[in-house]
């Protein structure tokens, strides 16, 4: 019993103790007081105002994408057949050179059993042709001539005879010819051909699979000619120019690309404020995917200074140390971002107050505790 005592008195001159300490360390941790009229003194960062030119740079980045960029997908039936090159991600092709082939055995031997036809029915015309439109005789011999069931039927002669038209459409040549024509189109279609330098990102079909009529092949990406998205504030809008161009560098690379500005989006961003901005890259050292960060340099301004952009307050004015006291000054706004701004108007070695505050800060004491 007599030792829970003695515990619950040790315990009692602890706190007791405790609470002495605390009472001591508490007044030193409040903010200094002027005791003649109990006002508080803030402490402030301050930037020394030094006039000169400042450069006019904004950083832009964004991630590459193709300029040109297609899926591929199968507009007739049949099975695949690769062509020079394996059709597999990853595989370069250029311009018009054959990515798929698709079985054309069934169409070819029909389209050309079609011209060979055509060409009887134009033969068995020309008698008659001769007879009665004898100016027209040699127009169509010539024509005649000139197919080559192998190639592509050669457009039909122009004729100002509208009877001779209609002499034309009730032997069926123009019909026929129409015909060809279609199917022409239609052979091209089994032969898939690159429409541009580039390499497949993704290839969905097997050599000697059969293809059907709408299904996915894979897709194809240009590897010479990139776009590059990037976001501009709103402010800086009205400088950027169709043509101008802008230096772009991998980040941790010293080597740079020419980019230049190919179209402004005219819509701004409701939220943020900003604008997209295309740019233009060749290089074929680039990659989709690509991380790049650039500068545009819009211009120089003399007598000026770059500071936080939190310093300003309404746009154009700014608080100033001056006699122990914050003062608001009216400056000069060249140019301002989210993160800082440029400006003028100042005398050289004016302290500006670059912590942000209010209108409700005029004349309150301060001490300066950072200086630059």
């Amino acid at each position: 019993m007599n030792k829970r005592k003695w515990i619950i008195t040790l315990s009692a001159v602890f706190i007791f103790a405790f609470a002495i300490v605390l009472v001591k360390i508490l007044p030193e941790s409040q903010p200094k007081v002027n005791k003649k009229n109990g006002e508080g003194e803030t402490a402030v960062n301050t930037q020394i105002y030094q006039a000169g030119t400042v450069s006019s740079d904004y950083n832009l980045s964004g991630r590459l994408i193709p300029a040109e960029s297609i899926e591929l997908f199968a507009e007739v039936g049949g099975k695949a057949k690769w062509g020079n090159k394996v059709f597999k991600s990853g595989t370069s092709f250029k311009n018009g050179e054959l990515l798929l082939q698709i079985d054309d055995r069934e169409i070819r031997n029909n389209l050309l059993a079609q011209k060979s036809q055509a060409k009887s029915l134009l033969a068995s015309m020309l008698a008659d042709v001769k007879l009665d439109y004898p100016k027209e005789y040699k127009i169509w011999q010539k024509y005649l001539e000139s197919i080559d069931i192998e190639k592509d039927l050669p457009p039909l002669p122009k004729s100002n005879d509208e009877q001779f038209e209609l002499f034309l459409a009730g032997r069926n040549v123009l019909s026929r010819y129409y015909e060809i024509k279609e199917l022409e189109t239609r052979l091209k279609k089994y032969r898939i051909e690159a429409p541009f330098e580039g390499s497949l990102t993704a290839a969905y079909v097997d050599e000697g699979a059969l293809v059907r009529v709408g299904q996915a092949m894979g897709e194809f990406i240009s590897t010479r000619d990139y776009e590059l998205e990037a976001s501009v504030e709103l402010s800086l809008i009205d400088q950027l120019k169709i043509g101008d161009t802008v230096e772009f560098k991998q980040l941790g690379k010293s080597v740079s690309y020419k980019a230049i500005v190919a179209r402004i989006n005219q819509k701004v961003d409701p939220a943020s404020q900003l604008v997209k901005v295309y740019f233009s890259l060749k290089d074929k050292r680039l990659r989709s995917g690509i991380y790049l960060e650039g500068k545009y340099k819009s211009g120089e301004y003399s007598n000026a200074m770059r500071i936080p952009a939190q310093a300003l307050l309404m746009e154009k004015q700014l608080f100033i140390a001056k006699e122990g006291r914050a003062q608001l000054q009216e400056v000069e706004v060249l140019e301002v971002n989210t993160n800082q701004a440029v400006i003028s108007g100042l005398e050289d070695g004016t302290k500006i107050i670059i912590d942000p505050h209010n209108a409700a800060f005029e004349g309150s004491k301060i001490i300066e505790i950072a200086s630059e």
